[in-house]
């Protein structure tokens, strides 16, 4: 039995063999049976082979077809279950096409250098298999399915250095692709307008743009993919929707990892998106997806950010030493549930204050092991430091305490939005892009006693009114203390030093400021812009700042100095410019800066009773006032009256000893106050000590000039009467020795 059953097999081989002759076929032929080639087809000016029946096989045996750039190398067109294998086609139009053709098996061929497609299935060729071909550098796709070309199987392909796409399916659906490497094209994977295929284990690494790109693609499962070195990783775009993507890599890819743009109800498993140059896996525009047990870590920017992206959910993902853990930005209405951020510039990181309500974030989500308290609605609570809370946020809430925390690295350490009558106190807020943050209507809190530094932002107000500011530390920031669009705050002995800014108002009015130090900035001390109006500022210090101890701009009107000090800035003690109009400058300091002060663009201002000793004293282009009518009342210098301002470089004199200059009038710091100037200049008085605000100089009196003055007679009494005294003793002292 086992004899005859050898002798089977042998007439079967042999059989095969004598159908497997090698044939001679020339250029443009059309067989119509079973065909080995036995020599090279080369340059050939129309068609290479066109395959004219079905059920046949062609086998090449590695012989080269190769053509004018013209026509097709292998043509099939209404033909089905065709086997062709083992050839290497180049240079046509397309390698191998397949027009309407069903059934058909490609293997082990070569289909390289051509002008448009290597394998091209056209017009609904559909259930073909499709293994181990080569496809590369041709001037369009290496593999391309399109027109309802579906239920295909692409196996173990390879399809590197096309001009624009490794493997292009364009409106063909239920392909099966698994095991294909796609690498070093404009795209590695591409499908459009094609829905339900199955792509698995295929590699699309080192590609121009996009490593697996879904465009209007749906209902797609993509599963342990390689998409790594790409410009992005894998891209859904353009309502590609209910794609499953799990156990994905897209690492190191100059942009994204994992990127779904306008793409909602996808499914993201168990994706691995590391050490991408932008982000791991970014959502823009893209709602009601779920990302579940996916990995980000070591990107560029963020682990996993969503941009206009609503309704998303996010559980158990992690996020390590990225920029950005997990960033909102504009997006609302999203659940995070157990994700884990660490070791990032910012864990947690939350954008807009319109995103801030509706989501949905439990205390599971943790940054660097602590958890995230995203709170709302809630009032007459106190949190403090046994919550061991890593990120702060309460959200419509009243009347809470924070204290005792420390929060670093995230968009907040603590956030207030819609929050009122609360205390936020003792709490220790750095390296976060927002230190302690009120936003949105969080009116009448109280912010005492914090420490915030090595933020952006150490203490931030924003659409808030009506809160107190008092005995907090705002250091080595970016901006100290910010106030955008809020107005009736008071700020009181609070300490914003060595910031880029110290203290900013930025179209914040109605606020008082007094005792508040902004020294040693990068930039400037305290400063209010665009129309920062009715404000009070008395008795702060801005000394020794890079730039400008006080400054006004961009029409911040009606604003009161008093009692300010802004001394030993680099460049200007205090200035306003560009439309800062109205405001009132009284009883201030400034001293050892370049400029004391200067007005540009800036009008009718009045800057009376002021010290100035500075290398140039004033400048001012406008129109303004420099000094108010003379009243009885002590000035900055100690003198009777107040009326204009002290200004050291003063040449002119007192003709009538009331404190007040009456030569070289009206002072203009020599020419730098264009338009009139100080008609009433301070001046030390001509009998006793003058009383600056840094020193006391005492008087030089000529000798003349105490003859002619009023106090002569009483110098002469008290002469006289030291000599009577003088005399009396003398008398006494002589009687005594005449009684010895």
């Amino acid at each position: 039995m086992r004899g005859k059953i050898f002798l089977l097999v042998t007439l079967i081989g042999l059989l095969s063999i004598m159908g497997a002759k090698a044939s001679h076929v020339q250029c443009g032929d059309t067989i119509t049976t079973d065909t080995v080639l036995d020599s090279d087809l080369l340059n050939c000016p129309n068609y290479g082979i066109i395959i004219g029946a079905s059920e046949i096989t062609l086998d090449c045996n590695g012989h080269t077809i190769s053509g004018s750039g013209n026509y097709d190398g292998i043509y099939l067109s209404g033909r089905n279950n065709n086997v062709i294998e083992n050839c290497n086609i180049q240079n046509f139009s397309y390698g191998i096409i397949l027009y309407s053709s069903s059934g058909n098996i490609l293997t082990d061929n070569i289909a390289n250098s051509n002008n448009y497609n290597g394998i091209y299935l056209a017009s609904s060729s559909s259930n073909n298999i499709l293994t181990s071909n080569t496809a590369d550098s041709n001037n369009y796709s290496g593999i391309r399915l399109s027109s309802s070309s579906s239920n295909n199987i692409l196996t173990s392909n390879i399809a590197n250095r096309n001009i624009h796409d490794g493997i292009f399916l364009d409106s063909s659906s239920g392909n099966i692709l698994t095991s294909n490497i796609a690498n070093s094209n404009d795209n590695g994977i591409r499908l459009d307008f094609s829905d339900s295929n199955t792509l698995t284990d295929n590699t699309a690494d080192s590609n121009r743009k996009l490593g697996i790109y879904l465009y209007s693609s749906s209902d797609n499962p993509l599963t342990n993919n390689t998409a790594n070195l790409n410009d992005k990783g894998i891209y859904l775009f353009y309502f590609s929707t209910s794609n499953t993507l799990t156990d994905n890599t897209a690492n190191s890819n100059n942009h994204y990892g994992i990127n779904l743009d306008s793409s909602s109800y996808n499914i993201l498993t168990s994706n691995t998106a590391d050490s991408n140059n932008y982000h791991g896996i970014s959502l823009e525009s893209s709602n009601n997806n779920t990302l579940t047990d996916n990995t980000a870590d070591s990107n560029g920017y963020s682990g996993i950010r969503l941009d206009f992206s609503d309704s998303n959910t996010l559980t158990d993902n992690t996020a390590d030493s990225n920029r950005e853990g997990i960033f909102l930005d504009s997006s609302s209405g999203n659940t995070l549930l157990h994700n884990a951020m660490s070791n990032n510039r910012y864990n947690f990181h939350i954008s807009n204050p319109e995103d801030y309500n509706n989501q949905n974030i439990d205390t599971a989500n943790t940054v660097n092991s602590r958890p995230i308290y995203y709170l709302s609605n809630i009032q007459n609570q106190i949190f403090d430091e046994t919550t061991n809370a890593g990120f702060f946020a309460c959200i419509n809430c009243n009347n809470i305490t924070v204290k005792n925390l420390a929060l670093y690295n995230n968009s907040h350490g603590i956030l207030l939005l819609g929050t009122n009558k609360s205390l936020i106190s003792n709490n220790a807020a750095s390296s976060n892009r927002y230190g302690i943050s009120l936003s949105s209507s969080s009116n009448s809190n109280i912010i005492a006693n914090n420490t915030a530094s090595s933020n952006r932002y150490g203490i931030s107000l924003a659409s808030s009114s009506g809160n107190i500011l008092t005995d907090n530390t705002a250091n080595s920031n970016n901006y100290g203390i910010r106030l955008d669009s809020s107005s009736g705050n008071i700020l009181t002995s609070n300490i914003a030093n060595s910031n880029h800014y110290g203290i900013s108002l930025e179209s914040s009015s109605g606020n008082i400021l007094t005792s508040n130090t902004a020294n040693s900035n990068g930039y400037y001390g305290i400063a209010l812009g665009f129309s920062s109006n009715s404000n009070t500022f008395t008795g702060n210090t801005a000394n020794s700042n890079n730039y400008y101890g006080i400054s006004l701009f961009y029409s911040s009107n009606s604003n009161t100095f008093t009692g300010n000090t802004a001394n030993s800035n680099n460049n200007l003690g205090i200035l306003l410019y560009s439309s800062s109009n109205s405001n009132t400058f009284t009883g201030n300091t400034a001293n050892s800066n370049n400029y004391g002060i200067a007005l540009s663009s800036s009008n009718s201002n009045l800057i009376y009773n002021n010290f100035f000793n500075n290398t140039i004293n004033a400048y001012d282009d406008s129109f303004n006032f420099w000094n108010t009518t003379k009243t009885k009342e002590k000035n900055i210098i100690g003198g009777p009256l107040i009326a204009g301002n002290f200004w050291s470089d003063y040449t002119g004199q007192d003709l009538n000893d009331d404190g007040i200059g009456d030569t070289l009038i009206p002072y203009n710091s020599n020419g730098n106050i264009q338009n009139e100037g100080d008609y009433a200049p301070l001046v030390e008085m001509q009998i006793g000590i003058r009383l600056s605000p840094e020193n006391l100089l005492p008087k030089k009196h000529t000798f003349a000039k105490i003859l002619s003055s009023q106090t002569f007679p009483l110098i002469i009494l008290i002469i006289a009467l030291v000599f009577v005294i003088l005399f009396v003793n003398y008398k006494s002292r002589e009687t005594k020795k005449h009684q010895r």
